[in-house]
This record gives structure tokens, C-alpha cells and sequence, in this order.
């Protein structure tokens, strides 16, 4: 496989219009973004460690949509409340139905930001009962329909969760009894450390890997056409 030089100018050209649809968690948002392109301060003495090293690879017990050996997947970390979440959820909805399993796969993980939206641990936890009674088909359907419902920033009432995974058929005490209990709640955790491991420093959030090892971060809410152009040229680098 040729040397991919043109990695970093793309993730450059990617921050670039996307700071505006960002959820920052704080701090130097100019640093933290350059190290989520491994980019170091050639100012610096000290080598900065590229924060996707620490990213976990997707595995079967991920949450996906495609192909677990497609040629690019595309592994979105996202709250459910955050209105930019939403849009770039739309996207890569978009976005991965013009091509087929082969080539590109989409994983969801979850990133709530408990300090900004109440509802969203509870509304990630809700989503991993769905797949846990209904696998993987139900998680996305009952996925997509808190995104469709939600007005963002907890518009939700957590109080539809059990009557939501009814409508798309589990059953309604079953859902109940597992986020009463707690039962998904480790698997949300995990999910959002490995975010803040990876890079991330708001929402949404997104890493690349292609067949090759390759790992892109994508922070924001990157426009469809960015996007397509993005997956474009990797699946031409990795022909």
C-alpha cells in the first residue's frame, strides 16, 4: 500500500468547516482539535501522543450497520440530545446508503454530555435495551426514532422511552425491567471514556479506519459532501 500523505490535509480540511457544529467539553479547543487531526506543535520539544492510538477497535459486539470487513467504517460517538448529533446522525444515514456493506460500515457508540443534557445517559442506556431484547436491527430502528422524536437539548420525555420500544414492537416490561435495572448502563460508560481516550472533545464525534489501519478523527458535524469526498478518496487509496 502507497505511503497516505494526504491523511492529515484532508482531516485539516475537515476541522476546518466544522468547528461551528461542535459541542466543545472546553479547554485549548485549537490544540485538542490539531491532536484529533496527530498533528504535533512543531514548536513543542515534546512529542504529542496521537490520542487515536488509545481508540478500540470495532468488534462483532459493536452496533453496525454494514459489513464488520468493510473496506472503511466509520464509528460515530454521539449524544442523543445534542442538536448537532442530529444532523450529522442524518448525515451519515445519507451518506452510507450510497454505498454498499463492502465498502463502508457505520458503528454507533455512545457519548452522552451528562453536563449539558440531562436525558442523554438515560436515552443511550434506553437504546442498548433495545438491542439488547430486540439485537441489532431493533437498536438502530429504536435509535433513529429518539433522534426523529427529539427536539435535542432533553426535549425528550425520558418518560416515552418504554412506550417508544413498544411501538417498534419489544416488549414494553422487558424494556422497563432492563433500564430499571441498570443492565446497559457499563457498556454507555465504556463508550463514552474510550471517546474522551480517543480525542474527543465534544460532540459529535467520529473516527475512520480503513482495512489498512489507517484512523482519521472527524470532530463535528461534518457536511455530507465533505464527508462523501473524505470516504471517496479512501476507498480509491485502498483499491
Amino acid at each position: 500500500m502507497e505511503n497516505k500523505n494526504y491523511a492529515i490535509p484532508l482531516a485539516l480540511t475537515v476541522i476546518g468547516v466544522i468547528v461551528g457544529g461542535y459541542f466543545l467539553l472546553g479547554g485549548d479547543s485549537s490544540s485538542r482539535l490539531a491532536g484529533l487531526a496527530g498533528i504535533s506543535d512543531s514548536n513543542s520539544e515534546i512529542e504529542e501522543v496521537n490520542p487515536l492510538d488509545n481508540f478500540r477497535p470495532v468488534e462483532s459486539t459493536d452496533w453496525i450497520k454494514g459489513n464488520l470487513e468493510a473496506e472503511i467504517i466509520i464509528v460515530e460517538y454521539s449524544d442523543i440530545e445534542c442538536p448537532f448529533c442530529k444532523v450529522f446522525h442524518n448525515t451519515l444515514k445519507a451518506v452510507t446508503a450510497d454505498y454498499d456493506d463492502n465498502q463502508v460500515a457505520w458503528v454507533f457508540r455512545h457519548f452522552p454530555l451528562d453536563m449539558l443534557h440531562q436525558n442523554a445517559r438515560l436515552e443511550a442506556e434506553a437504546t442498548q435495551c433495545a438491542g439488547i431484547i430486540g439485537g441489532n436491527d431493533k437498536f438502530w430502528q429504536y435509535l433513529s426514532r429518539l433522534f426523529e422524536t427529539t427536539n435535542s437539548n432533553d426535549g425528550l420525555d425520558i418518560n416515552q422511552l418504554p412506550e417508544i420500544a413498544e411501538t417498534i414492537g419489544l416488549d414494553k416490561q422487558s424494556f422497563s425491567d432492563c433500564l430499571d435495572q441498570g443492565l446497559a448502563s457499563e457498556v454507555v460508560e465504556t463508550d463514552l471514556q474510550n471517546a474522551i481516550e480517543s480525542g474527543a472533545g465534544g460532540t459529535p464525534f467520529a473516527v475512520i479506519t480503513t482495512k489498512d489501519g489507517l484512523k482519521l478523527a472527524i470532530p463535528g458535524a461534518v457536511p455530507a459532501e465533505e464527508m462523501k469526498n473524505l470516504i471517496d478518496n479512501l476507498l480509491a487509496e485502498e483499491l
